[in-house]
């Protein structure tokens, strides 16, 4: 019987009590043999009975405090916290019993606020955590298990294997640092596979991608001209970082038309500055112009790439041809940037001839003042002080004629290559007695310049 109530007939050995709190004394048994009951037993100090399981432990939050990448771990989540903390509820009181991939567990009475917070120490590695309650009666709730990684080792650096400019009229390859007028480079790299790739651009907020099982990532930004230095983070799933930079300008201005401010011509007869359509008898001849600082000079003759020059920090530049044989030529002049932008093409024409012309004859000279009329000879006498003179040269030459030393008369000498003379005529002085005449060709490679031939006269008998 319980408390002194009635008493329960029972069989057996054993009996079941109710879960309560019993006092010394208030439970009794006694045996009946042969109709006569025994002396009571009774218990002699109090009991409790419980046979309800407490209450399963709920875990509230497992949180990560190592940077970069803090904040709540999910259950089978990485983290690069070796002591992530746990916090949760149980029912005050019990024990907590914490037991790591099955080890022997630790334990802690949970607080009357049935609140509790447990940090372990760990290394890198595979964890499941299980907890369970246990009341004083050793009765068990159900566990409750929490899976997590522990891995504090940095993902491989970020590789940018290659930045590619598609854009002509210099496509390729970019270095680090150098410059593009591809609005739209295409990046090419490795990473750790798994790694999730942060790539910001001037810190900006950045983009994210996740890198393949192969570990090879591509990324193409759509940019406008500026300098850019684009930031390329690994990080894993525990949060570990590593890092990788690459610095890009883009320049999709094209540099300013050199300019070519003198052509000079440095052989004699005539030297002197040459405008673009002249004829020159120097084959190495010498430009000079400005063009935009720092840019290359490209230089082509006659459609051939012929020379490159880089245009110094004051923009002024100059480029003598090497020795050119005879011919016309067109000079051309490109300025092309570190993008690769080209400028508008600067031209320049020259027809080189250093080959004098053909020497004049003087085929007759007419005497056509009487008594006495006809051909005069060289060295010969004549009362005509204008006197006809007669003969040929290559046409298209520049006939000068001097009378005894002084300044040329000139003429040019027409396509059928016959040219006459007159003193008197053309401007030309009339003729004083014992007067020498000198006449020479010169082509016209520009005013006043020349290769000039030597005259031939007829023979005195």
């Amino acid at each position: 019987r319980f408390a002194g109530g009635s008493w329960i007939n029972g069989s057996g050995t054993s009996f079941t009590l109710p879960d309560g709190t019993y006092s010394a004394g208030d439970a009794q048994v006694r045996q009946i043999v042969g109709g006569f009951p025994g002396v009571p037993a009774t218990n002699g100090i109090p009991w409790t009975i419980d046979s309800v399981s407490p209450l399963t432990p709920v875990i509230t939050n497992v949180a990560d405090d190592v940077t970069p990448m803090t904040a709540s771990i999910p259950s089978s989540g990485t983290t690069n916290d070796t002591s992530p903390t746990f916090t949760g509820t149980a029912e005050a009181g019990t024990t907590l019993r914490i037991a790591v991939n099955g080890g022997t567990p630790t334990t802690l009475v949970v607080p009357a606020d049935g609140t509790w917070t447990y940090m372990p120490i760990l290394t890198d590695g595979t964890y499941v955590f299980s907890f369970v309650s246990v009341d004083v009666a050793e009765n068990e709730s159900l566990a409750v298990t929490f899976a997590l990684t522990v891995d504090t080792i940095t993902p491989a650096t970020p590789a940018i294997t290659s930045v590619s400019d598609d854009v002509s009229p210099v496509t390729g390859s970019i270095p680090n640092g150098g410059a593009t007028n591809d609005t739209t480079p295409s990046f090419s790299g490795t990473a750790e596979a798994g790694t999730t790739l942060r790539i910001a651009i001037n810190d900006g907020t950045p983009t994210t991608l996740t890198v393949p099982v192969g570990g090879e990532w591509t990324y193409m930004p759509t940019l406008a001209d500026g300098t850019y230095v684009f930031s390329f983070v690994s990080v894993d799933a525990a949060g570990n970082e590593s890092a990788a930079t690459f610095n890009l300008t883009v320049d999709t201005v094209a540099p300013a038309t050199p300019v070519i401010t003198s052509v000079i011509d440095d052989a004699s007869l005539v030297t002197g500055s040459l405008g673009t359509g002249s004829y020159t008898n120097d084959p190495l001849p010498t430009f000079n112009g400005t063009a935009e600082a720092g840019t290359i000079l490209r230089i082509s003759l006659n459609g051939a790439s012929w020379a490159d020059i880089t245009v110094p920090s004051d923009g002024i530049w100059a480029y003598t041809f090497t020795v050119l044989p005879d011919g016309p030529y067109d000079f051309s002049f490109i300025a092309v940037d570190a993008a690769g932008n080209q400028s508008v093409t600067a031209t320049f024409g020259l027809t080189i001839d250093t080959v004098p012309p053909v020497m004049p004859l003087i085929t007759s000279v007419t005497d056509n003042v009487s008594p006495v009329t006809g051909s005069l000879l060289t060295g010969g006498t004549t009362n005509d002080t204008t006197p006809t003179f007669t003969g040929t040269a290559e046409p298209g030459t520049t006939l000068r004629i001097a009378v005894n030393g002084g300044a040329p008369t000139t003429m040019t000498v027409p396509a059928s290559g016959i040219w006459t003379y007159s003193p008197g005529s053309r401007s030309a002085p009339i003729l004083s007695p014992l007067c020498r005449l000198t006449p020479q060709a010169t082509r016209a490679l520009r005013p006043h310049s020349a290769s000039q031939s030597t005259p031939s006269h007829p023979s005195r008998p």
